[in-house]
Formats: C-alpha cells, sequence, structure tokens
C-alpha cells in the first residue's frame, strides 16, 4: 500500500498487530525518504477501510513533546518509527509500541532537544490512539539505539547453579511466556554434525 502525504511517497514499512476489528498501527513512512518525512502511526477500521486514528511520533504544534524538538520539526525530520513489532493488551485496549531513534542515526546538530518520541515504548489507547504514556529508554540518541522488540510476558522459573567457586547465580530468571518460540533453546553434542570424523571427536569432546 503507498499513499500520498505532503508532496512525497509514504509506504507501509512495518507490519501491522491486529486488535479486534481495527489493524493497529501502521507505520507509514518510506526509508527511502526517512530523513525528510516524519513517521506516524495509524490505525485502519477493517470493517470500512477509514482511518481510525493517527499518532504524530515527531509531534505537531500544541502535541505533548513538540517542544522536545525544534521548531516545526516534523516538518522536515524524521525517524522515530516502529519498523519491527508491537505487543496488544485485547483486554485493556493498550498499544505497546517500541519505537526506533530519531534522524539523523549518528548526528543531532539539527535536532536539539529530548526527540520524544524517539526510542520510547509508547502505551497508546487503541481505541483512539491516545498516549497513555511513554517510557523514552534513551533520550536524544546518538548512538542508533532502537527499540526493535515489542514488549512479552513473562514468568520466573528456575534455572541451574552455577558451579564456578565462589559464585553464586541467581535461582531463577525471566522467560518469555509469550508467543511460544519460533527455534529450539538449547544446544546440546546430539545437534552437533553426527559425519563429523573421528580425529575431530577430540574437539567437541565427545567420550
Amino acid at each position: 500500500m503507498v499513499v500520498s502525504h505532503r508532496r512525497a511517497d509514504f509506504s507501509v514499512q512495518s507490519h501491522c498487530g491486529g486488535w479486534h476489528d481495527d489493524w493497529e498501527s501502521k507505520d507509514r513512512s518510506d526509508r527511502r525518504l526517512i530523513y525528510l518525512n516524519a513517521g506516524f502511526l495509524t490505525a485502519i477500521d477493517t470493517r470500512t477501510g477509514k482511518l481510525a486514528w493517527v499518532f504524530h511520533v515527531i509531534p505537531h504544534e500544541d502535541e505533548f513533546g513538540y517542544e522536545t524538538w525544534p521548531k516545526d520539526a516534523w516538518k522536515t525530520m524524521g525517524g522515530g518509527h516502529n519498523w519491527n513489532e508491537m505487543t496488544v493488551d485485547e483486554k485493556r485496549g493498550i498499544a505497546y509500541i517500541p519505537l526506533g531513534s530519531p534522524r539523523f542515526d549518528f548526528h543531532g546538530a539539527s535536532r536539539h532537544g529530548q526527540s520524544l518520541f524517539g526510542n520510547s515504548l509508547l502505551a497508546l489507547d487503541a481505541h483512539t490512539g491516545r498516549r497513555l504514556w511513554h517510557f523514552q529508554m534513551v533520550h536524544r540518541d546518538l548512538w542508533d539505539y532502537d527499540l526493535p522488540i515489542a514488549p512479552k510476558p513473562v514468568e520466573e522459573r528456575p534455572v541451574p547453579k552455577s558451579d564456578v567457586a565462589a559464585e553464586e547465580s541467581w535461582p531463577a530468571q525471566p522467560f518469555p511466556a509469550k508467543p511460544p518460540p519460533f527455534a529450539r533453546q538449547s544446544f546440546t553434542e546430539k545437534d552437533v554434525n553426527s559425519y563429523v570424523t573421528e580425529a575431530r571427536h577430540d574437539v567437541y569432546r565427545f567420550e
């Protein structure tokens, strides 16, 4: 899908998050123009195809965070995109959206200020797009420390104790509860190439 906005071409850059009858928060900003055009989040009503709401990740005048950028930065600057995934709490109707860094990635001379909502975890009302809260992981990012991974539910699980002398490991660690893993979560000698030569057995510590 390609749309037109401010005399520039935009395309959908990230995947969509499904929530009830809406497709939640598409990021429309073509990487070919990423330095010129500000990204924004949208929700589309899948029943009607109409735009439900828009959230500007580089705030416009009279929007929260506008003062953290140079004046009218949204007209000329870009970044802060949701270029990977997001999490939607269906029960509470909250979209948790991790955002990337402002542009330019490694140089901030043209964007003095805190640069909201770059590098932030953004919580939006999925019904309206209203900001509920945000937490900026990196203030005025100069290192391209994007937030590519969406929040996920975790649970504490027991883990093996360390066998290193005088070291005390923690008895439990957080593990993602959902979604289930797509790939194997361990690697043992059974996973090593079964066609390895006898001469190489000592390298792999075969007994």
